[in-house]
């Protein structure tokens, strides 16, 4: 048994939307074409991760609504990604009240020191 992979899935990745507020949101991904169809609303829980698996690089627009008021988006941001899995979060200042869906950083993995003797 065997196992082949095409360059095609090799240059794949997941996208993941968290929803790092306090608040349940929808998020719909939206198309360029303004007579095609919409994506499906997907309801996030504070928390909840939305993963979606895209074959290889590029963006999307994606809308934030709240759960109450499906009409008027309170987000409307175009994420890029890369080949590679990648992280966005959905977050709401608190402060100003705006909501923003940024690019989380990996974290950088800390150098293992030698235990002292």
């Amino acid at each position: 048994m065997g196992l082949t992979m095409s360059s095609d899935s090799a240059n794949a990745g997941w996208i993941c939307v968290k929803n790092e507020s306090k608040d349940t949101v929808v998020i719909q991904e939206v198309p360029d074409a303004p007579n095609a169809k919409r994506g499906k609303m997907m309801r996030l829980l504070p928390g909840e991760v939305h993963r979606e698996f895209r074959p290889g690089d590029g963006s999307v627009k994606f809308e934030v609504f709240d759960p109450k008021c499906l009409t008027k988006p309170l987000l409307a941001e175009r994420i890029f990604w890369g080949i590679k899995d990648t992280l966005f979060q959905l977050q709401l200042e608190a402060r100003t009240g705006l909501w923003s869906l940024i690019k989380a950083v990996p974290k950088m993995m800390e150098p293992v020191l030698p235990a002292k003797r």
